[in-house]
């Protein structure tokens, strides 16, 4: 599949239609919005939706994994009176206990919003916050600014009062985190100031709070999640003569193995890891691919999806961690809204189509 990458400006009369909130699911039954006003109490997909840059419409949509309903703009419906609604630019979502933290970039702060009914808890206020991870009593974020030269930093955030107790310095914007048997591994990316490329995985011990390891990997590295002990890693490469590919970690060793495929965004549940690739030819026409790794193996094979030519421009993949349903982001032109797929990536069955907002690309499972 190909498609050209496309940057548009909306109008102002087509921006405020996008910002109405509406219900819609093409492939299941609606349900009534409760605007927050009770407790879900089916499991819940939560989408962040980025929105563009500069413009203030992200936004956080809900899909009922009981009855596969889905609930466009949830958090805006359950907070009228928030000023600003949800912010500029979301980056992030994740899940701890009952509470949902969405990092908006844009807007220098982590929302804290109740996962039950979608209503505002707070804000932490971090500047150029990019990803979020949680271990025991305290959310890590990962920070563009605040370390050494004012390149980046992880930020500790105390989870019982949402206060920033304390920073430590790391690479050159730091992306996506995971942890591990107690250790903090924080990738580096590039510095889009100088466009120095990173290729370091920095190792923080979360019981000092200490770097205690640096490891050279994979060039510009944005996502990395842990499974079965490994840790599972996506270097961008430097968009020239080093391609995108995929680092399979042993932390224990810090060695690692090279898996020289096409990557940019990475999901992995169980021993099944997702890659979704997006190439560029010389006149900026993209193909994009999806792959699936057997984690034990480390085999790869394509993954064929009914009716994915139909995705404009494939954006983000998450897994149900409860029953493996692959879900693909469809970004569109990046300035209208998109969409989310859900797929059987055992048989390749489209499950379900719905109407997301403008970028939908972070998902967080809630399951009671």
């Amino acid at each position: 599949m190909r498609f050209l990458r496309l940057h548009r400006v909306m109008s102002a009369a087509a921006m405020a239609a996008m910002l109405l909130v509406s219900c819609s699911d093409d492939d299941a039954p609606k349900r009534p919005n409760t605007g927050g006003e009770e407790d879900v109490s089916d499991p819940v997909m939560f989408v962040l939706n980025e929105g563009q840059m500069g413009y203030n419409n992200s936004t956080i949509d809900m899909l009922n994994l009981t009855d596969f309903s889905y609930t466009q703009d949830a958090y805006g419906t359950a907070n009228p009176s928030v000023v600003l609604e949800l912010g500029d630019t979301g980056n992030d979502l994740t899940i701890v206990g009952d509470k949902l933290y969405a990092v908006i970039n844009g807007s220098h702060k982590v929302e804290v919003i109740d996962a039950k009914n979608c209503k505002n808890l707070g804000s932490i206020n971090i500047s150029s916050p990019r990803y979020a991870v949680a271990h025991g009593d305290y959310l890590y974020v990962s920070s563009w600014v605040g370390g050494d030269n004012n390149q980046g930093s992880v930020v500790k955030v105390d989870l019982a009062t949402n206060e920033v107790v304390a920073s430590r310095g790391v690479g050159i914007h730091p992306e996506q985190m995971a942890e591990l048997n107690g250790k903090l591994y924080v990738t580096s990316s590039q510095d889009y100031a100088t466009g120095e490329f990173d290729n370091r995985l920095f190792v923080i011990d979360l019981s000092t709070f200490e770097v205690a390891e640096v490891f050279e990997v994979g060039t510009n590295m944005t996502q990395i999640q842990a499974a079965n002990s490994q840790l599972y890693l996506v270097s961008a490469g430097n968009y020239a003569d080093i391609a995108s590919s995929i680092y399979v970690v042993n932390p224990t060793e810090l060695t690692y193995k090279h898996l020289e495929i096409p990557a940019t965004k990475l999901a992995v549940s169980g021993n099944n890891g997702y890659v979704l690739a997006t190439t560029y030819d010389e006149n900026w026409s993209a193909t994009t691919t999806i792959s699936q790794i057997d984690l034990k193996t480390l085999s790869v094979s394509g993954l064929s999806l009914d009716k994915f030519d139909e995705l404009e421009t494939p954006y983000a993949i998450a897994v149900d961690p409860k029953d493996g349903t692959l879900y693909v982001s469809d970004a569109c032109d990046y300035t209208t809204r998109g969409y989310v797929y859900a797929y059987n990536p055992a048989t390749g069955e489209r499950k379900g189509k719905y109407n997301a907002g403008v970028l939908p690309g972070h998902f967080a499972f809630y399951y009671k």
